[in-house]
């Protein structure tokens, strides 16, 4: 009975209640079967899984470990529910970061299960279910996919269609279609699961509230915020009634809810939210654990978007060397805190300080999550960019082609990622003078980030703007012409008419024009980018430094070819202020 009553709390989130029945049940079933028996397995996994609900996953981890190793004494090592054990350790692995040794396992296990029972089997729909969320991790997604559409077929056969397993199953499947860029099948997927999941479970439900969630993750990657959030909204609100206000889930959704919320700008609110996370998270898992120590590296990141960098960066250095401390070097919050460091020094221009904190964390991810995890490959292009900054292009030239050539094999050639990675490596190409290679780079990445994020999307501006620079700088000003006016229009609708971003392209349009003899139509992007760059940058600035310099060229070159009585002046003026600069 009290096994019964500990599952049952374990099941819904109360934890307080659930752990004395269980502790309870695994001595009672010690003193009356012994710990060579299947009542003691039973009560053990339970235990080891309500210890992971706490965030102590390593005492977890050790507790599935014990239970199947007395299962497969007891029981045998083929039996069904030791096979169900060992796809148990194996994901209990996976959350110690443990993944090579939980993906063997897994493996093994599938294929003990297929030779002793079949592929139509609960177990192996589970199985099978489990190893593709761990290679959709470890970045091996095309046999992510495959596994999680065997899985779901599977589940749909032995199960039904409406089985929980299977509708997670099913979002699982889209939730991979969306990572490998293809949301044309990932969208409508999940939208229909999503409305399978409240017709069949309700609107109360955890289990549409965790549809909710990936449908709402799904929008807002696609910037579609007005649809994501009430379904972020609305799962915090289910979690909470089901589980109540201070339960893993509803932490785990306040969370989704607070990052959106931070990607919208309304950082005020995201910090209010995920304060309540981490209240949460210290009260069920403790002040120093994995869940409480990573909820704080959350907010310390949101809060640094609207704080002053001193304040965010002592707060950041003080969570990193308690991670370090509490948790270990090698594990996956540290390296979480190790990249959050870096990257806050990266974004306030402070290169050479961010790059062994970057370089640390790189190190890490590819031991804890492996390189071709989708979060590591962020890290590496962050790397490459320190190494670019800091114009160290000899360095940054070998990170740069082990991103591209990642991208393309995990992401694949169409994803926006793969945009970056080509688009970052084009740029260094051009700066080591390998100029046919870089256009080459560059065009790509235009071509990618507008497929992916839409023409009229500004992501592609940089990669643009400097393919334009590229071509004018090789004498092509024809072709040049063409994607920098493109690339000044776009910044302008996007970021706007004053932005220092629409003024350099409106410069180097006007160079472009200069190049093909249309000195009239450049005179006005010329002199209008220099405005515009002396209002938005501050005094002495480079950029302002590039403009006149560009301007002192222009009236030179204008009354070379339309001699002038008035533009020999006007060059000496902007000449003027440029050596006043210098």
């Amino acid at each position: 009975m009290r096994l019964i009553l500990g599952k049952t709390y374990l099941s819904i989130g109360m934890l307080d209640d659930a752990g004395p029945q269980l502790e309870t049940a695994l001595e009672l079933n010690r003193r009356v079967h012994g710990t060579e028996s299947e009542e003691f397995v039973d009560c053990l996994n339970n235990l080891g899984h309500y210890e992971q609900s706490r965030g102590k996953l390593e005492p977890g981890a050790e507790m599935l470990r014990r239970a199947l190793e007395i299962s497969t004494r007891v029981r045998g090592a083929d039996r069904k529910d030791t096979l169900a054990l060992q796809c148990d350790y194996a994901n209990a692995l996976v959350l110690v970061n443990r993944g090579d040794e939980a993906e063997k396992i897994l493996r093994e296990a599938i294929a003990a299960e297929t030779r002793e029972f079949g592929r139509d089997t609960p177990n192996a729909q589970v199985m099978l279910s489990s190893l593709a969320v761990l290679l959709d991790s470890r970045g091996k997604l095309e046999e992510a996919e495959a596994l999680c559409r065997e899985s779901l077929a599977v589940g749909t056969r032995v199960l039904g269609p409406e089985h929980p397993d299977t509708l997670t199953t099913k979002m699982n499947l889209a939730s991979f279609l969306h990572h490998r860029n293809n949301d044309a099948e990932a969208e409508p997927l999940m939208a229909a699961t999503f409305a399978d999941t409240q017709r069949v479970f309700g609107d109360s439900h955890p289990q549409t509230a965790g549809a909710a969630l990936m449908l709402g993750r799904l929008y807002g990657d696609q910037g579609r915020y007005p649809e994501a959030l009430p379904l972020l909204e609305e799962a915090v609100e289910v979690r909470r009634r089901a589980e109540g206000d201070f339960s893993a889930g509803a932490a785990d959704a306040k969370q989704e809810l607070a990052l959106m919320l931070s990607r919208m700008g309304e950082f005020e609110r995201a910090m209010a939210i995920q304060r309540d996370v981490v209240r949460t998270n210290v009260a069920l898992f403790g002040d120093e654990s994995a869940p409480a120590l990573q909820s704080r590296i959350t907010f310390t990141n949101i809060f640094s978007n609207g704080a002053n960098q001193s304040e965010a960066e002592a707060q950041l250095r003080e969570l990193l060397a308690t991670c370090s401390r509490a948790l270990g070097e090698e594990h996956s919050v540290t390296v979480i805190a190790t990249n959050s460091f870096g990257v806050l020094l990266m974004n306030h221009g402070r290169y050479a300080e961010a790059e062994p904190y970057v370089r640390k964390a790189l190190e890490g991810g590819r031991r804890a999550v492996g390189a071709d995890n989708s979060d590591t490959i962020v890290t590496l292009i962050n790397l490459f960019d320190i190494e670019r900054f800091l114009n160290r292009f000899d360095l940054a030239e070998p990170l740069a082609r082990e991103a591209v050539e990642r991208t393309m094999r995990v992401l694949g050639p169409k994803h926006a990622t793969t945009a970056v990675a080509r688009g970052d490596y084009g740029m260094v190409l051009g700066r080591l003078g390998r100029n046919d290679d870089a256009r080459v780079e560059l065009a790509a990445a235009v071509a990618i980030a507008k497929a992916a994020w839409g023409e009229k999307d500004p992501h592609f501006c940089l990669y643009g703007h400097n393919l334009g620079r590229l071509l004018l700088d090789s004498g092509k000003a024809d072709e040049a012409e063409r994607v920098l006016r493109d690339v000044a229009e776009v910044n302008a609708q996007a970021r706007g008419e004053r932005d220092f971003r629409t003024a350099l392209a409106r410069l180097d349009l006007g160079r472009s024009c200069q190049a093909l003899r249309r000195f009239a139509e450049a005179e006005p992007l010329l002199v209008g980018s220099h405005e515009a760059l002396v209002a938005a940058r501050p005094a002495g600035h480079a950029d302002i430094g590039k403009a006149e310099r560009a301007l002192a060229d222009f009236y030179a070159a204008w009354n070379a070819a339309e001699p002038d009585a008035t533009r020999p002046a006007k060059a000496a003026e902007w000449k003027a202020k440029v050596d006043v600069d210098r």
